[in-house]
């Protein structure tokens, strides 16, 4: 897409264990636009936080590309390599794990202005106490450690830190899992607070369809390694196609239960070191059918207007 600020095509991350490969990320493709939020969303273990650390550089992918405004990205200069990495940034599940139990907030939020050396002295230490208040945390919280905070504040530290050096992508592991609802609730409008004002882009990988209704624009379903199905957030959460994602709606407790528990996906996940043949959601799939064993449905085998699913049958 023209406004593709990153497009990723075909990317493939695959694991070794006991002798043989794990396909963690099976040929993902997708594009993110300037100003706008994707949610990837799935099961846990279907790969879209292996997505999230490939596209920050944590791990190699085996095959893929990587664009970012149409550019490789292993084929950037030394100069824009290290623009790419202060342009994004990643906040990470555990804001615990992820933050230095050993350094005080000041010292956390002014690491990457340190190491790219964009600030120093009296200019660094300004910077430090905007980007505090910008996540609603005044000077106080400075001088103390992570473990004098809590998990919505530790978040909120993670995310003055990743925001320092002014990114244009932000990629989100489960930003919220760790928090309880109410603090869930300020991180989110804290989130569409500086998308407004900043126009970022943001990359939201979690399991949960209330975070992404709230903050994603479109929505990516992956399933196994795969991305199965992808729409307007509206659009698919009113009419979702692939049965996986169907399964996944209706597995969600609504706000006041009526005591009927919600349809589960049925049988188990398959092993990852022996997927099936065909589609590979078919041996937990009530719409499966011969045709889905023989071969392997792209995602655009149903297609409607901005509008893709991964499945044979999704008019069915």
């Amino acid at each position: 897409m023209n406004n593709a600020l990153l497009s990723v095509r075909d990317l493939r991350v695959y694991y070794e264990a006991q002798g043989r490969v794990i396909k963690a990320v099976d040929g993902v493709s997708f594009d993110l636009n300037r100003g706008e939020t994707l949610g990837l969303v799935g099961e846990s273990g279907c790969g879209k936080s292996t997505v999230g650390r490939a596209l920050a550089s944590l791990l190699q992918p085996k095959l893929g590309q990587i664009l970012w405004e149409g550019k490789e990205s292993h084929s950037l200069s030394r100069s824009e390599s290290d623009a790419l990495y202060r342009r994004r940034q990643i906040v990470f599940q555990d804001p615990y794990a992820s933050l230095n139990p050993l350094w005080r907030v000041r010292d956390l939020v002014a690491e990457p202005l340190r190491v790219h050396r964009l600030l120093s002295g009296d200019a660094l230490t300004q910077r430090v106490s905007e980007l505090l208040d910008l996540v609603g945390m005044d000077e106080r919280f400075a001088a103390r450690y992570p473990s004098e905070l809590s998990g919505g504040q530790r978040q909120r530290v993670a995310i003055a830190r990743a925001l320092s050096t002014e990114p244009d992508i932000l990629i989100l592991d489960e930003p919220t899992a760790a928090l309880d609802i109410s603090v869930r609730a300020q991180i989110l409008n804290l989130l569409l607070e500086l998308r407004e004002k900043r126009g970022l882009s943001i990359l939201l990988i979690t399991h949960d369809f209330s975070v992404v209704q709230s903050l994603a624009n479109r929505i990516a379903v992956m399933y196994l390694g795969k991305i199965v199905e992808t729409a307007e957030t509206t659009m698919l959460l009113e009419t979702p196609r692939h049965p996986y994602t169907q399964m996944l709606i209706r597995s969600v407790l609504p706000p006041r239960p009526t005591g009927e528990l919600p349809d589960l996906p049925a049988g188990e996940v398959p092993d990852l070191f022996d997927l099936p043949s065909g589609c590979r959601f078919r041996t937990r799939c009530p719409k499966a059918v011969e045709a889905c064993a023989a071969s392997e449905p792209d995602l655009n085998a149903w297609k409607e207007d901005r509008h893709s699913a991964a499945c044979f049958r999704a008019q069915v």
